[in-house]
């Protein structure tokens, strides 16, 4: 499947302009859990044009190592592909306030009762770019990327709006890449090397 820029920026910005009215704004955060897929970068630029920081979860991560994660970013909202739906009811109660923002790719009638289902919050959404509460700074933050967790839970790393764009635009002059290039990236778009170094192309 394709996409264009104007595709990508329509998409986002209906997701800035669906947690804009959700009352979320420049420096609050929001986790995102979800698979490989082209959504999953316009979710997090979307909030972004709110100063909103996307904590990228690792979509391995199951009970008190995702409820860490979560709650270590102070998220006030979580999004998460319906494929996550199991691992996410297992941590539900340890979640607090969390709003929970359930996403599929498929058409469907419900979801679960404490969940919000986001297609249809995006579907009738504006497309034109929302204002932030405050002005986004190129020193702000922009994301937090996990550690890996080896030696105990997940920390999250902050990467700055600077700093992404650094990290992408080095990947870029280091290999040459120009505009008719096509590159495959199997990595995992919740870690530094997909997300920023990949994705950031």
């Amino acid at each position: 499947k394709e996409w264009t820029f104007a595709q990508v920026d329509e998409f986002s910005n209906r997701v800035a302009n669906v947690f804009k009215a959700q009352g979320l704004k420049n420096g609050d955060a929001v986790a995102l859990m979800m698979d490989n897929r082209p959504e999953f970068l316009c979710f997090w630029l979307g909030l972004s044009k709110l100063g909103v920081v996307t904590a990228l979860i690792n979509t391995n991560l199951r009970q008190s190592s995702l409820a860490h994660s979560i709650s270590v970013a102070s998220s006030k909202a979580f999004i998460y592909s319906s494929l996550y739906s199991e691992a996410v009811n297992e941590v539900t109660s340890s979640l607090g306030s969390v709003r929970l923002f359930n996403w599929s790719s498929k058409p469907r009638s419900s979801v679960g009762a404490n969940e919000i289902n986001l297609e249809v919050l995006l579907k009738d959404a504006a497309t034109t770019v929302p204002l932030p509460s405050t002005k986004v700074g190129f020193n702000d933050k922009l994301l937090y990327i996990y550690t890996s967790g080896t030696t105990g839970l997940p920390k999250a790393a902050v990467i700055t709006h600077c700093r992404y764009v650094f990290l992408a635009g080095a990947i870029h002059y280091q290999v040459g890449f120009s505009c008719k290039d096509r590159y495959y990236t199997p990595l995992p778009l919740y870690h530094t090397a997909g997300g920023a170094m990949a994705a950031g192309q």
